[in-house]
């Protein structure tokens, strides 16, 4: 009958009361109350903290709900972060539709897209039980005409920048399998996404070792790498 009553009044309270006056008055309570505290028994910028371990947490409850109203200020700062975030997601989108049309149309390339290459110069050991002299180090790679090239990120293509290096499909060049010292240092769930290519660089021939994000990016790089072994390169 207690809970039956409360609801009555609640009802009847907001039936008869415009939402507008409550929230008015909520707002003016939460004025007064720290006004009161600030200015009223008390000193001065001296506010007399009493703690009852027989108190109700329900006013407690209550307080925190009003404070956790947002007010104009909140509002402004959530929608201009709130806009950052989507003009960021937006410009990605553009930045990678302009690049793939750059790519496709512009260089014809078979292929493109992010890898990781294994660099043998940061000689950063694994913490798994795998002995490692080597890192996996994530590129922005592009297979172009008889050539395989790579860019810090995609902000560096973008930007113009020199590929970090490239090699040349050309003579003796294609896909290798993998070692037996290859197999028993890559982690179980690598050694089947791991491609191993091989051409001409500056300085000679050299084999890279890609791995990829999954096994359609897989089949996709050899498929381009194949291509681009049999035409035949033009002087």
């Amino acid at each position: 009958m207690l809970a039956f009553g409360v609801m009555s009044i609640l009802w009847l309270v907001l039936f008869l009361v415009p939402a507008r006056i409550l929230i008015l008055c909520a707002g003016l309570g939460i004025f007064i109350g720290n006004f009161y505290r600030k200015y009223g028994t008390n000193k001065p910028n001296q506010i007399v903290e009493e703690k009852d371990e027989n108190a109700s947490p329900i006013p407690i409850l209550i307080n925190n709900f009003f404070h956790s109203i947002p007010n104009d200020e909140d509002l402004r700062r959530v929608y201009y972060w709130e806009s950052r975030r989507e003009g960021e997601i937006e410009r990605k989108k553009h930045a990678s539709k302009k690049r793939s049309s750059r790519l496709r149309i512009l260089w014809s390339t078979l292929w493109f897209g992010d890898v990781k290459i294994k660099n043998d110069g940061l000689r950063k050991r694994d913490t798994s039980n795998y002995e490692r002299d080597w890192e996996w180090v994530s590129y922005f790679a592009i297979i172009q005409g008889h050539q395989f090239s790579w860019w810090k990120n995609e902000k560096s293509f973008d930007d113009g920048d020199e590929p970090q290096g490239k090699i040349m499909f050309g003579g003796h060049s294609g896909l290798a399998s993998l070692s037996p010292l290859e197999l028993r240092k890559l982690h179980k769930h690598e050694i089947q996404m791991v491609v191993n290519i091989f051409g001409k660089a500056q300085n000679g021939q050299k084999k890279i070792s890609l791995l990829v994000p999954d096994i359609n990016t897989k089949e996709s790089i050899e498929y381009a790498v194949i291509k681009a072994t049999r035409e035949s390169m033009i002087d």
